[in-house]
C-alpha cells in the first residue's frame, strides 16, 4: 500500500483505505474500489491530495489480458446456521400439523431448539454488518427458508432501529413463525401458478389467524409475540386484515415483519412469476410507504440491505455481464465488465446513468 499524489492516480488503480472527508462519517470512496476519472475529478473537487493505493491488488485496466481481481462477498449466514437453522423451522412447521412439540429422538422440545437457532441468528445479526440478500435466495425449499429471510431481514430493522437484544430474539421468534399458519391452507392452493379464485384467496388470508390459534393452543410464545404473528399483513392504511388496523395501532414488530416478508417475496421464485431484481422490489417497498408501510421501518431497511454484494455477478440493461467491485451507492455500484475489464461507476459516471442491473447470475 503506498500514499499517492492525486497527479500520479489512474484509472484502475485500487484505492487502500477508505477517503473520508472531515466530520463526514460515510468515505467518499471506500477501500478496495478502483479509481474512474469520475472518482479522481470527485477527489479533486473536494480537494483530496493524497490517497492510499493499494499495490497489492491487480489493477482494473481496460483490457481482456488483465488480471480480474473478484472481492469476496461475505455471506450473511454461515452455510451451518442456514441449515440448522431451516431444519429448525421445519420441525415446528412439522409440529403445528402433528400437535407434536416433541423431538422424540434427542427428547428436547422443539421450542427449545428453536430458542437456540434464535440466538445464533441475534448474535450474526447483531453484529452490525450490511444483509447480504445473494447469500439469503440461494436456496430451493420456499417455505422454511423464506421465513428464514424474513427473520433475517426483520432482525436487520430491528437493529437499524435501534432494539436491545430481548427485542430482537423476541422479534426473530415471531418472524421465523409468521407464516406457520399456512399448514392449514391447503397445500394446492398455496402453489397454485394461476389466479386464486375468491374462496382460495380468503383460505391464504386466514393464515394469520390460524397461526395465532395454533401458537395459542400449543403454548409456543405469549400474547405479544401472537398478536404480532396475527398482525403481519395489516397494512399502515388500513387496507389489510385481519382486522383492518392502521398506522401505529398496528404492532411495531408486525410492521417490521410486514417488510421483510413483502421483499422476500417479491425477491423469490415463485411458482405464479419470476422474482424481481433487488433494486426493482426496493422502489415497490417505498412506494408503499404510508400505504402499506411504515417509513421509519422502511428507512432502516434500506439502510441495512445490501443488494449488491461485491464479487456478485449481474447482468446490466444493456446485455453486458459484470461484476460488482464497491457498493458505496447501494443501487448503483461500480462495477467491472467482463471480460473486457472496462470499470463503470453506475452512480457517477454520465454515460451509465440509462444503465440498470436487470439480473443477479
Amino acid at each position: 500500500m503506498k500514499l499517492t499524489h492525486i497527479d500520479n492516480m489512474e484509472p484502475g488503480m485500487m484505492v487502500g483505505r477508505d477517503i473520508t472527508l472531515v466530520n463526514e462519517a460515510i468515505p467518499l470512496v471506500r477501500e478496495k474500489t478502483p479509481l474512474t476519472p469520475a472518482l479522481i475529478d470527485l477527489m479533486r473537487k473536494h480537494q483530496i491530495r493524497f490517497a492510499y493505493i493499494n499495490e497489492d491488488i491487480p489493477r482494473a485496466e481496460t483490457h481482456s489480458n488483465s488480471p480480474i481481481y473478484v472481492p469476496q462477498a461475505k455471506p450473511t449466514l454461515s452455510p451451518g446456521l442456514r441449515d440448522r437453522a431451516v431444519q429448525s423451522l421445519e420441525e415446528i412447521y412439522k409440529s403445528s400439523i402433528s400437535r407434536d412439540a416433541v423431538d422424540a429422538h434427542s427428547g428436547l422440545s422443539v421450542a427449545h431448539r428453536f430458542d437456540k437457532i434464535v440466538d445464533e441468528l441475534v448474535d450474526t445479526i447483531d453484529s452490525g454488518t450490511l444483509i447480504n440478500i445473494i447469500n439469503l435466495k440461494s436456496y430451493d425449499d420456499y417455505t422454511y427458508h423464506h421465513s428464514l429471510s424474513v427473520a433475517v431481514l426483520s432482525l436487520a430493522i430491528a437493529q437499524g432501529m435501534g432494539m436491545n437484544r430481548n427485542d430482537m430474539r423476541r422479534i426473530a421468534k415471531c418472524a421465523m413463525m409468521h407464516d406457520i399458519g399456512k399448514t392449514a391452507v391447503p397445500i394446492e392452493i398455496i402453489q397454485k401458478p394461476g389466479r386464486l379464485t375468491e374462496l382460495e384467496f380468503e383460505a391464504i388470508r386466514s393464515h394469520s389467524k390460524a397461526g395465532y390459534d395454533y401458537l395459542s393452543k400449543s403454548g409456543i410464545g405469549d400474547e405479544e409475540i401472537r398478536e404480532v404473528v396475527l398482525h403481519h399483513h395489516e397494512k399502515f392504511d388500513g387496507t389489510g386484515y385481519p382486522r383492518g388496523l392502521t398506522g401505529e395501532n398496528i404492532p411495531l414488530w408486525s410492521r417490521i415483519i410486514s417488510v421483510a416478508d413483502v421483499y422476500d417475496a417479491l425477491t423469490s421464485n415463485r411458482p405464479y412469476r419470476s422474482p424481481l431484481p433487488p433494486a426493482e422490489a426496493i422502489e415497490y417497498v417505498m412506494g408503499g410507504i404510508e400505504t402499506q408501510f411504515d417509513f421509519s421501518v422502511v428507512e432502516a431497511f434500506i439502510k441495512r440491505l445490501e443488494l449488491y454484494p461485491p464479487g456478485s455477478k449481474i447482468r446490466l440493461s444493456n446485455g453486458a455481464t459484470a461484476v460488482v467491485y464497491n457498493t458505496e451507492n447501494a443501487m448503483r455500484p461500480v462495477v467491472r465488465i467482463l471480460p473486457t475489464g472496462e470499470i463503470l461507476d453506475l452512480y457517477r459516471d454520465r454515460d451509465c446513468l440509462n444503465l440498470v442491473i436487470t439480473e443477479i447470475l
